[in-house]
């Protein structure tokens, strides 16, 4: 499996990569957060500018929980303004409980409630200044408030995912 997106840099479309090995890094990472924090999903998507989708590329599933990373490839970024919107201003997106999201964001919703979501938190991953993708923890079993422990948790994740993927980008 490689982890892959496209960014343009000074110009110069650039591929963004990272080794098996830094995959299984991140796999690990995974599921201590996901442990750590009692979630039941945690998850990498990256949004590919060119031709305008995005994809869940890792997720980590706690046990007797569904995983859904097949389900979640190729969503056209048009159809999905709410969260795209905010991710490419770089601002989070949660809710303690997805029921009460705004119409405006009815396309996510369906996406969450399909997959039994109560409760969601997600952050973009920037690099260069440019939105590329996002991490996040999802909550099933009932609404849950996010605390600032559990920001700090999927902030340090963020950053993490962030500066591998630069990393990528210097070795391209």
């Amino acid at each position: 499996m490689r982890l892959r997106n496209e960014i343009i840099v000074d110009g110069k479309l650039h591929e963004l990569h990272i080794s098996k090995e830094t995959v299984h890094i991140i796999e690990k990472r995974m599921n201590e957060l996901g442990n750590a924090v009692d979630v039941d999903r945690v998850y990498v998507f990256t949004f590919d500018w060119e031709d305008k989708v995005f994809s869940n590329i890792l997720e980590w599933c706690a046990q007797g929980v569904e995983s859904h990373i097949d389900d979640l490839q190729q969503f056209p970024i048009s159809e999905y303004p709410y969260w795209t919107d905010r991710l490419v201003k770089k601002q989070w997106i949660q809710y303690e409980d997805t029921s009460k999201m705004p119409r405006s964001a009815f396309r996510e919703r369906e996406v969450l409630v399909a997959q039994g979501i109560t409760s969601i938190m997600i952050a973009p991953v920037v690099v260069n200044d440019i939105m590329i993708g996002f991490v996040g923890f999802d909550h099933n079993q009932s609404v849950r408030i996010w605390h600032d422990q559990e920001k700090k948790f999927l902030d340090t994740f963020k950053y993490e995912i962030e500066n591998l993927l630069e990393k990528g980008l210097k070795e391209d």
